[in-house]
């Protein structure tokens, strides 16, 4: 007499074809590149994230300076020092000691952020090793530069004026918009003095955060040891209350097409969630475009802004247009979510190869002090995330009563 199978015919084949296909995700996973190492150490109270360079033989540096929440990347004072800067990093980059080491400065303003970026060839001997140490005495020395007071009132009228011809070409519903998603109130500089104390805050070890990606990093972090005193320490920006605005919904009057403009808080880089809601949010601005509804997400460290404006001459309500994005959630297939999912996923690998791309992640990761290992965990989160859960991040996120919006309808003639 025979023993009874374990399976029966219906369920090997369900075994076999559960097999095949964990074969075939382990076979791709392991032909993707591998994440980088990231490291940390604290210099002179300043964070330093690193990663060895192997593909590239440039070191590249960024040094990250953030900027107090009443005074964002578009704040005028702010501008106005980002001009500043420019102006002085062009001059030191005409240096000999600058130009003739082939040293790339850049400046970029970012909405939490200043952020200065170097790239230098890779320091190979003793003499290379000091060319670096003293771009590094250079840059640190620039930043601690005074404007004149007089030049100070002559650009502060320039960014005065530039302020206000943006304010008159920029939308005001979308003006209000950006008022309510800011976490303060921002704050106008009336004198010299304060600006300058608002810069020697701003460029100081206090709030300053470095990148680096370097095939010798021991090297560089012996430079920055040597080099950072030069920078001051100063006071950590006041914490500011958060303005927490009620939820703002009206209706307003226009010449020409219907404009919809609809905004909400999402998870910050710091919060546990924003792993969860980076899919959810990168497939529902697929949704948008898929309508023609422009879309803008701004990551921030406590909450991050989704921004969403549609502009047409078809008649439209905030829920209309709501209904439209879920419908068209509802016709999108599993299949369709888990592509965004695995596009995302390969990404993440694709940008380690690339020392450009992955110098951006770095900064990022430095920037908001994330743990080192967190493009590890990014990439277990997403491996993990099932397109139930992606449909439900998603449905959550379009949910009209958590969105600020402003219409503006034609008016009547």
């Amino acid at each position: 007499m025979f023993d009874k199978p374990l399976f029966n015919r219906k369920q090997l084949n369900i075994i076999i074809i559960v097999t095949l296909i964990a074969i075939v995700l382990l076979t791709a996973s392991g032909n993707r590149p591998l994440l980088p190492e990231l490291s940390l150490r604290q210099i002179h109270q300043v964070p330093v994230y690193w990663a060895e360079n192997g593909n590239d033989d440039s070191l590249f540096l960024s040094f990250s300076f953030a900027l107090p929440p009443t005074r964002m990347g578009d704040h005028p004072d702010t501008r106005l020092l980002f001009n500043q800067l420019h102006k002085s990093l062009n001059q030191l980059s005409q240096l000999p000691d600058i130009a003739n080491n082939q040293a790339e400065i850049a400046l970029r303003s970012l909405a939490d952020r200043l952020q200065i970026t170097l790239k230098i060839p890779n320091p190979v001997d003793e003499a290379s090793r000091n060319n670096v140490s003293s771009i590094f005495t250079l840059l640190f020395s620039h930043l601690q530069n005074s404007l004149d007071p007089s030049q100070w009132q002559q650009e502060q009228k320039k960014q005065s004026a530039r302020s206000y011809l943006d304010n008159q070409s920029t939308s005001s519903s979308l003006l209000q918009l950006q008022q309510w998603l800011r976490d303060s109130v921002a704050v106008e500089i009336s004198n010299y003095r304060t600006w300058q104390n608002f810069k020697h805050q701003l460029l100081s070890r206090s709030q300053l955060r470095i990148a680096m990606l370097s095939p010798d990093p021991d090297v560089i972090l012996k430079q920055l040891q040597d080099t950072l005193p030069l920078l001051p320490l100063s006071d950590s920006w006041q914490p500011t209350i958060p303005t927490n605005y009620s939820l703002q919904q009206r209706t307003t009057s226009t010449l020409g097409n219907y404009h919809l403009w609809m905004a909400r808080h999402t998870a910050g880089k710091e919060s546990p969630a924003f792993m969860d809601q980076l899919v959810a949010l990168r497939q529902i601005r697929e949704l948008a475009t898929a309508l023609n509804i422009n879309s803008d997400l701004t990551t921030l460290a406590a909450r991050s802004q989704l921004l969403l404006h549609l502009n047409t001459s078809d008649t439209i309500t905030a829920q209309s247009v709501m209904e439209r994005l879920q419908l068209r959630l509802l016709q999108t297939d599993n299949k369709t979510l888990n592509e965004t999912r695995q596009k995302m996923i390969d990404s993440l690998h694709e940008n380690s190869q690339n020392p450009s791309l992955l110098f951006e992640q770095l900064e990022s990761i430095a920037f908001y002090q994330l743990p080192v290992d967190y493009l590890q965990q990014l990439d277990s989160r997403l491996e993990l995330l099932s397109h139930e859960e992606l449909r439900k991040q998603i449905n959550s996120l379009l949910d009209l009563q958590m969105y600020h919006w402003i219409l503006e309808t034609p008016a009547t003639p």
